[in-house]
């Protein structure tokens, strides 16, 4: 085993340096930092202009090249503590203009992996296989933080967000498994502590009515919806968004019918969970919750409700929608036959979430944002900053999947017809219940996209209503 294969590097707390099992911290504050700066680059040069910009910022010392290679001389010991003198340093390279860290093992890479994984066999079905691997992610977490002792620059800040972003990811998953398998009273606890860091998280606080209602806690459940929904409205300015309410409105009417009364929820990745009950792992106690995003879409609802309980879901409508609605059926929007569908499904676009557009019916469109094969299959993205907007992806190569605002008559058909470009966006305020975009899908479909209801603030999910169609018949 080469000694680069053979290092390890803990990134999911205080930095650590490892091998076979023995782990050190780097104690010095300058190294430390200039090594989670390494590991930021993943696995690219990293130049001297650039780590000394990111080290000093514009304090830097006047031999700053020197001083940095100082840095490198102390860092490189505890990356290959059994180097041969007169050897090249293999983990640690000089190259050019710069420095390449070749770690092969480093935690959130693994972890990443495993989440990838878990997600995977959550929509393929495979809902051991899913927990297994999702019990194995979170289990590399030795804090509530990545690189929990360093202050971060922006690249180790960036990376630390996309990896706090899979680890609620992953939450979310785990709780929704353990949920839809009758292990609710598992999760109570870490869904409590998750809500009570991310309060403004909508899918935490409607997976935690969830659980409570399915421990014979309905009143508590709906007690926690009225606290939620207060603090959006008066810290956020926005309402409740549409799976939350739609969730109060099940557990409203559940409560009505009695304790029996069975909550129909949708599963974060919409995937219809009717497993037996999966033997129960044993979790490790120390697994805590990490930063918020919401990664939930909602394709293929189906509430089971009986006529009374639709009477109750009907009136905390009336109550609850604030925003606009498309009028006309969704079903109508194509102008395709069913023989050039390849999928229809409703969308929640949130900032900061990547979509697929190509997925099989009926499976989740979401995608992790960042490095990985899997990125690389996105079709839709609405960034966190900056301008509020709805956009194609990036690829790999920085490129944009073809975009179009379209007429609101334009059908799905209509949008073979575009000339080909390469990118495009739409600042979100600019669009209405209605509004009509294309897309180009990185597998070579167009889908047309249609606004069925606009955010209420900023920060709040967008709703699409998607038609994708099969790519047009060679002729």
């Amino acid at each position: 085993m080469s000694e680069h294969d053979s290092v390890q590097i803990a990134i999911l707390g205080p930095l650590r340096v490892g091998h076979a099992g023995a782990w050190q911290p780097v104690t010095a504050p300058m190294e430390r930092h200039l090594l989670a700066l390494l590991v930021a680059r993943d696995g690219q040069l990293a130049t001297d202009d650039w780590l000394i910009s990111y080290l000093w910022r514009d304090r830097a010392p006047r031999q700053a090249t020197n001083t940095l290679q100082t840095y490198v001389s102390h860092l490189r010991p505890l990356l290959e503590p059994g180097h041969a003198p007169g050897t090249p340093w293999t983990v640690l390279r000089r190259e050019s203009s710069g420095y390449l860290l070749t770690a092969g093992n480093i935690d959130g890479r693994t972890f990443t992996s495993l989440t990838d994984s878990g997600i995977s066999h959550l929509r393929s079905g495979s809902p051991e296989s899913a927990e297994r691997d999702l019990h194995a992610a979170l289990r590399l977490w030795r804090d509530d933080e990545a690189f929990a002792d360093v202050i971060a620059p922006e690249p180790v800040r960036r990376m630390t967000d996309q990896l706090n972003a899979q680890r609620l990811r992953a939450f979310t998953a785990w709780f929704q498994l353990r949920i839809d398998s009758g292990r609710a009273d598992t999760v109570l606890d870490a869904l409590r502590e998750q809500h009570t860091r991310h309060p403004y998280d909508e899918d935490l606080t409607r997976l935690r009515m969830l659980a409570l209602h399915r421990c014979d806690r309905s009143a508590e459940a709906l007690r926690i919806y009225a606290e939620s929904a207060r603090a959006l409205r008066e810290e956020l300015g926005a309402d409740p968004g549409r799976p939350l309410r739609e969730a109060h409105a099940q557990v409203l009417a559940a409560t009505a019918q009695g304790a029996d009364a069975v909550v129909v929820h949708q599963p974060v990745v919409a995937l219809a969970m009717n497993q037996p009950a999966l033997p129960d792992p044993a979790i490790q106690p120390a697994l805590q919750p990490g930063p918020a995003t919401n990664h939930q879409s909602f394709q293929g609802r189906r509430w089971a409700l009986t006529a009374s309980a639709a009477v109750v879901v009907a009136l905390t409508a009336v109550l609850l929608i604030r925003t606009h609605h498309a009028p006309g059926a969704p079903g109508d929007l194509s102008g395709a036959t069913a023989g050039d569908v390849h999928s229809e499904f409703d969308l929640e676009l949130q900032p900061g979430v990547l979509h697929d557009l190509d997925v099989p019916p009926g499976t989740s469109t979401v995608l992790p944002f960042g490095q990985g094969p899997q990125a690389a299959r996105g079709d839709l993205y609405r960034p966190k900053g900056g301008t509020d907007q709805v956009q194609g992806a990036p690829s790999a190569q920085g490129a944009f999947n073809q975009f179009d605002l379209v007429s609101e008559h334009s059908t799905a058909t209509g949008c073979r017809a575009l000339l080909p470009k390469a990118g495009g966006n739409v600042a979100t305020a600019k669009l209405r219940a209605g509004s009509r975009m294309c897309v180009r899908t990185h597998e070579g479909r167009w889908a047309l996209l249609v606004v069925t209801e606009l955010p209420p603030a900023r920060l709040a999910s967008l709703y699409l209503h998607v038609v994708v169609l099969n790519p047009e018949p060679a002729r």
